[in-house]
């Protein structure tokens, strides 16, 4: 088969490599390259993880190349983030001998389809095989819009909440930057034209020019005003977006040129949102000036957390206003009234009985698009003593998820259950031994250590993870397992070029320092 293999100089020095069958029908294909589904091996462990290796046309213009770059640049770890993993440089030839340059980004391999492809009716992979769980969301879209709609925005508000904490603002917020994962994830992807609001240096845009989605785009985006545009330009996109999902229709559509006017001049119609509290969610998101929108992804949630428990339409309004207009103030009339005002509140109670019973009904039968909190929500939780157990049992479900399982979790609960005469290793979380100690965890290093190889076989650039695993194998039995020179070598070095690789000198040291008296038989210690 046609497999091509990607290694760049830093590659071989952590011992993996990226290998993808060219012959295989791209998961998908635009202006700047093909993307296949591909995965990424450890030369001398073997572990292997899927990734998704976008490659570039041989012929793009440099700006594009340095949107590439930026994309693969923004490496976060979150529940409603794609993973951007590498951006690969090789220098080679063509057939003919004539020099060139391949480029590709790596980032995590998604199987699902974008919430653009979603509302269009698309519910099938690359494949063509039918996604059960997205035939259920697209139903689920057209019976009850509202409900998935918020549902859709409180997981974005908090992959954006994770982007925006870490210095970085997306400018590219629309349906198709959207993925909807198999296994129920909302990822928010496409990081090309992100701004890093850190570093002034790195910025591409030119001010005075626009870029973005312009039925998204914020006032200061349309403008072109880079050093105006921070977290708020982000929220009116998100703002748009779920005025959309409720209403079906983009408030603002027409000719590029046109519908850039609008977002700058009027305001959006609001006639067509029928729940009051909505209505003014959207109205603060989609504020012209910045400074009257939400200010921060937090504020924005809370919102839509209020939102999640009210139906829709708003039920707030007075049922029978309109029967006051008109009304004869004759006696027979008033009679009238009362008469009817007594009929309709009967069934105004028997309304709300038949809703609460809908309700209850659907949040049984919803289909939760996110079911386990995020590996930093979970840590939040174990670290404080009130909710330690609470989030011991989130730490699990993340470690045990038999869709995506977590390195990150698996590790933690490798250092909860493990104990060992040697002093304690603090890498993965403060205080291991006293959150173990006040939920009771049973010391088991054998546990412990199974634990750390599955982590380290979910992804093997987890290097606090390889270097535990090397200093098991270096000690021995009192570390759960039988002393292996050979292996520790193996995982240390794999440890020391990821962490190097990533510029955490910090630990680096601590790994050079745990290899100098490592004595393997087969390896070199160069």
């Amino acid at each position: 088969m046609p497999i091509i293999k990607i290694q760049s100089d830093l590659n071989r020095k952590q011992r993996v490599y990226y290998e993808y069958n060219s012959s295989d029908a791209p998961l998908g294909e635009g202006g700047m390259g093909k993307v296949y589904k591909g995965r990424c091996r450890h030369e001398i462990t073997g572990q292997e993880r899927e990734v998704a290796i976008k490659c570039l046309h041989s012929d793009l213009p440099p700006h594009v190349i340095a949107r590439a770059k930026r994309e693969a640049s923004v490496k976060l770890r979150n529940d409603n983030l794609i993973e951007m993993i590498e951006f690969i440089e090789i220098s080679g030839q063509t057939e003919i001998g004539e020099p060139v340059v391949r480029y590709y980004v790596v980032s995590e391999y998604l199987h699902g389809v974008t919430l653009e492809q979603l509302l269009s009716g698309k519910v099938t992979d690359y494949r063509g095989d039918t996604i059960s769980f997205l035939q259920r969301l697209y139903e689920r879209w057209q019976r009850d819009p509202y409900h998935f709609a918020l549902e859709i925005i409180r997981n974005l508000l908090s992959g954006l909440s994770a982007l925006h904490d870490n210095g970085y603002i997306h400018r590219d917020i629309d349906p198709s930057n959207i993925m909807i994962t198999s296994n129920g994830k909302i990822k928010l992807i496409d990081f090309g034209i992100a701004k890093d609001l850190r570093n002034r240096r790195r910025e591409f845009s030119v001010h005075g020019q626009f870029i973005g989605r312009p039925k998204y785009a914020a006032p200061e985006l349309v403008k072109g005003l880079v050093g105006d545009q921070n977290q708020p330009t982000d929220l009116y996109a998100v703002g748009i977006l779920l005025y959309y999902l409720v209403v079906g229709t983009v408030p603002f559509d027409g000719e590029m040129a046109e519908v850039l006017e609008q977002q700058l001049t009027k305001k959006v119609p609001l006639k067509n949102i029928k729940q009051n509290l909505l209505k003014s969610v959207i109205k603060k998101a989609t504020q012209k000036k910045k400074a009257d929108r939400y200010q921060s992804c937090a504020e924005f949630r809370l919102e839509i957390d209020k939102l999640m428990l009210r139906p829709y339409p708003d039920d707030s309004k007075p049922i029978f206003k309109s029967l006051a207009i008109g009304v004869s103030v004759a006696a027979v009339v008033f009679v009238l009234i009362v008469a009817m005002d007594y009929y309709f509140r009967v069934q105004e109670q028997k309304d709300v009985e038949k809703k609460q019973a809908y309700k209850e009904k659907h949040l049984n039968d919803s289909i939760p698009l996110n079911p386990i909190v995020t590996y930093e929500e979970a840590l939040a939780l174990l670290k404080d003593n009130a909710t330690a157990k609470k989030g011991f049992e989130e730490m699990q479900k993340l470690a045990n998820s038999k869709d995506h399982p977590d390195s990150d979790a698996l590790l933690l609960l490798s250092g909860l259950y493990f104990q060992s005469e040697e002093k304690e290793d603090k890498n993965n979380v403060d205080s291991l031994k006293d959150i173990r100690d006040r939920l009771n965890i049973e010391i088991d290093n054998k546990k412990a250590h199974a634990l750390l190889i599955e982590a380290v076989k979910l992804n093997p650039s987890n290097y606090k993870a390889q270097y535990e695993l090397g200093c098991n194998y270096k000690s021995g039995a009192k570390r759960g397992t039988e002393r292996d020179g050979d292996s520790a070598y193996i995982h240390f070095k794999a440890a020391l070029d990821s962490a190097d690789s990533v510029g955490d000198k910090k630990f680096s040291e601590i790994i050079r320092e745990k290899m100098s008296n490592v004595k393997p038989k087969k390896y070199n210690l160069k």
